[in-house]
């Protein structure tokens, strides 16, 4: 993409017409109509696109002087303007407006786009007072009906800060993505000290707007990050780290150790404000603590992707676990369980049965396959330390946890919800495939129509994303993992970050691309797994 550079751009915005009104330059600032005119550029969070559909999209940015002290906006109010064109010189501005940013959300902003052709490449920018932001650009989708000949998705999750450099993104450029899926743990709630990327002092664990504002800005600071979002449009879900570690609804956890009652309700609602202030989604900010984030997109009829929101309306974790990890109790089987929430859950069997895609695509920020842990006899304990340990056995009184362990955080710890939802993805028309995160290593498995019968036909194919940074948990117990869970077929324990897939109506192609955590500025990224899956073939096979 051609570079314009602001004045050139502000020169032929006025010589066109578009409007010297627009550019802001010319609005008088006055306390009844706008804030002071900016003597600096307020642009410093970047720019980003996304939900984007067959005629249009969201834009985002945020005014921010200070972005790591709240912004430094003050009460006023900016008007911000806005402008799409259809090449990368804007020579043919094709959409254009000015959006109020207001203190109430972070003086925050979100255009909805809409009226353009579909699948096509646009570029845009937003200007005031003088200074502009990055160019970039964002797409449409392809149209329904139509059947595009290929489509470039990045997958992305779980990138704590100080735990490495953002380089998976930078590794990204190299693949001209349509669309990036983020699967959750966007920010993390809390960073260690002595990690790769550090602070003079301990970044403190934020627990109310201010904390969360903060930490959305030190995210989006990242130059590696904010040039991924002016590459393409992103589509997000989120996990757990956006509010706390493994909460569920309004449960915090370890249960019994936070804040609980209103005022953890009071955290998650300050939380997700934040969230949807710094992302580019549509839809108005949460209402009474609460957002819908469940979407769904198509890509013309090559596929649907269902992002699904695993956090906001799951029953708290059944068996009451502290650390997530055990076995499963009665109210594990109990029907009313719910993992999405009923109302998700009918919509997504609603989308299900109306689409003809060639691929169905579900974005679960939480591993769907099952992870058996292992029957932890005192026999299997002896022969698998590392294991027990990780998951708390004590060796000397192993005859006490004679039962199958599971990650109750995860899809496992709501067999009956799975369950229902295999059930409609094995009559789905097209091949699915499940894309996923949170547990800091890559995994390719299998799914199968039935955990329980490892016989049950295979339905379609997960691929677990590594971490972009966040510290690998599970080297030392993939071997043993995958020795217990047949439809696993490949895992990398230790590597962080991206996933690679391209679409086409004949094949899908899936390239993990990783390097040795943890990330340096010096660090390269390289393939470590390829796979291959072609429609009616049932899973993905290892191709390299």
């Amino acid at each position: 993409m051609k570079r314009v550079e602001r004045r050139e751009f502000l020169a032929k915005a006025a010589a066109t017409g578009i409007g010297l009104g627009l550019l802001g330059a010319a609005q008088p600032a006055t306390a009844q109509s706008r804030g002071p005119v900016l003597s600096t550029n307020p642009f410093t969070l970047g720019v980003a696109s996304g939900s984007p559909t067959p005629d249009g999209f969201v834009l985002w940015t945020r005014l921010a002087a200070d972005p790591l002290n709240g912004g430094a906006m003050g009460p006023d109010h900016y008007p911000v303007n806005w402008w799409v064109g259809d090449d990368p010189t804007m020579t043919n501005i094709v959409a254009s407006g000015t959006f109020n940013a207001v203190e109430q959300h972070a003086h925050s902003v979100h255009v909805e786009v809409a009226g353009l052709d579909p699948d096509r490449w646009y570029w845009y920018v937003f200007t005031i007072d003088g200074h502009s932001s990055p160019f970039a650009k964002t797409r449409t989708l392809p149209a329904p009906g139509s059947m595009p000949s290929q489509f470039r998705i990045g997958q992305a999750s779980c990138q704590r800060y100080t735990e490495g450099e953002f380089l998976a993104y930078e590794d990204m450029a190299g693949y001209n993505l349509d669309l990036v899926v983020h699967l959750g743990d966007y920010i993390y709630e809390t960073h260690f000290s002595g990690q790769p990327r550090s602070f003079a002092t301990p970044w403190p664990e934020p627990v109310d707007l201010v904390g969360y504002r903060n930490t959305y800005a030190l995210y989006k600071s990242d130059l590696h990050l904010q040039a991924a979002h002016r590459r393409c449009p992103w589509v997000f879900t989120w996990d757990d780290h956006e509010v706390e570690n493994n909460y569920q609804n309004l449960t915090p956890v370890p249960i019994g150790a936070d804040v609980t009652g209103p005022a953890f309700a009071a955290r998650r609602a300050a939380a997700y404000q934040a969230w949807w202030e710094h992302m580019p989604v549509r839809g108005g900010p949460p209402s009474g603590g609460s957002i819908t984030v469940h979407d769904r997109l198509g890509v013309g009829d090559l596929a649907t992707i269902y992002l699904l929101d695993t956090r906001q309306h799951r029953t708290a974790n059944p068996c009451n676990l502290p650390d997530h990890y055990g076995p499963r109790c009665a109210p594990s089987y109990d029907p009313a369980t719910t993992f999405l929430g009923t109302a998700q859950e009918s919509w997504l069997s609603a989308e299900l049965a109306s689409s003809s895609a060639v691929w169905e695509v579900l974005g679960s920020p939480n591993v769907m396959h099952e992870w058996k842990l292992g029957q932890t006899s005192c026999g299997w304990v002896a022969n698998n330390p590392e294991v027990a340990a990780l998951f708390g056995i004590d060796a000397s009184n192993c005859a006490t946890f004679d039962e199958t362990l599971y990650l109750h955080d995860s899809w496992d710890g709501y067999p009956q919800a799975r369950s229902r939802l295999l059930g409609q993805l094995a009559t789905s028309n097209g091949d699915v495939v499940v894309l996923s995160g949170d547990v800091h290593s890559g995994w390719a498995a299998h799914v199968l129509a039935d955990f329980d019968d490892p016989a049950s036909p295979v339905i379609g194919t997960e691929f677990v994303g590594p971490a972009l940074t966040s510290n690998p948990q599970l080297d030392q117990f993939a071997a043993p993992i995958m020795a217990m869970n047949q439809h696993l077929k490949w895992a990398a324990g230790r590597n962080v970050g991206w996933v690679f897939h391209l679409l086409s109506p004949n094949w899908w192609g899936t390239v993990f691309r990783g390097t040795t955590y943890p990330c340096t500025a010096s660090s390269t990224l390289s393939n470590q797994s390829v796979w291959l899956n072609v429609p009616g073939l049932g899973g993905a096979v290892q191709w390299a």
